[in-house]
């Protein structure tokens, strides 16, 4: 059942437009950053981003696999039926197909490296608690 349905995906071009959705999320994300960072925004707006690009992948899976993009204009993609895909769910395929490879990305960026700016030891161990000095500044009261 795979082979076919690889090959739907590859005929609807959904790989392609996969491919295309990562690259301009990519550039979004190289772009957003130096201006939150230039514009004084809070952090949380590029978490807030992240989530919407997270949430625009599946979108972007059922737009491809509805609609082709022609000479003319967007097109209504018309279904090849084919015996192995017929009585599949396909929209929950898909939308699994998505989650599935949004996860990574996600799952880094809200615990992996929450947990990496969590921690204020930076790796050294529970154990090993930072200690501060305090400088002061020195004035001599001798009368020499």
């Amino acid at each position: 059942m795979a082979l076919p349905l690889l090959a739907e995906l590859n005929r609807r071009r959904v790989f392609r437009a996969l491919v295309v959705y990562g690259v301009v999320a990519f550039a979004i994300l190289q772009v957003i950053e130096p201006v939150m960072h230039g514009l004084h925004w809070p952090d949380a707006v590029l978490s807030y981003i992240v989530v919407a690009l997270a949430f625009g992948f599946p979108v972007v899976v059922g737009l491809a696999w509805s609609f082709d993009v022609v000479g003319s204009g967007i097109e209504r993609t018309m279904p090849v039926h084919a015996p192995t895909l017929h009585g599949a769910r396909l929209p929950l395929v898909l939308a699994c197909i998505g989650v599935l490879a949004a996860t990574p990305g996600v799952l880094y960026y809200f615990v992996f490296r929450a947990a990496q700016h969590a921690s204020p030891d930076r790796g050294t161990g529970a154990s090993a608690r930072m200690t501060s000095i305090a400088v002061l500044p020195f004035a001599s009261l001798s009368e020499s």
